[in-house]
């Protein structure tokens, strides 16, 4: 996987291997070995590539899919179906602090599943 996001974030951030060798201050062909698979980098390079992609070192070695953030950041991330489930158990109040009305809660949760079915669809 850490090839894999190498490359992806690479390209992303338009850079050549050249380019990213160079702020590694290793050959082409050695970063080059790192988007094949062939060798991984050290974890002074992974901070550097961190640092020059925008993103997290758990992104890159596939410990969190959020560019952003850490693997223990993005366990405390809820998903939508967190929220749908807490909000069928009644663990959600309403915009206005109060608990929501039967009629509310199921406006609510028909609302969540449209969405729910949506991002499915377009995975």
């Amino acid at each position: 996987m850490l090839n894999e996001r190498l490359k992806k974030m690479r390209k992303a951030k338009k850079l050549t291997q050249k380019q990213v060798a160079e702020k590694l201050e290793i050959t082409e062909s050695g970063y080059g070995f790192y988007e094949q698979g062939r060798n991984d980098p050290p974890k002074e390079s992974l901070d550097i590539l961190a640092d020059l992609f925008d993103c997290s070192v758990d992104y890159l070695l596939g410990r969190s899919d959020i560019p952003h953030l850490s693997a223990a950041e993005a366990k405390k991330l809820r998903t939508i179906k967190d929220v749908r489930r807490d909000l069928e158990e009644d663990k959600i109040l309403d915009v206005d602090g109060t608990p929501f009305s039967p009629e509310g809660k199921q406006l609510a949760l028909m609302q969540i599943d449209a969405l729910i079915k949506m991002r499915e669809m377009g995975k």
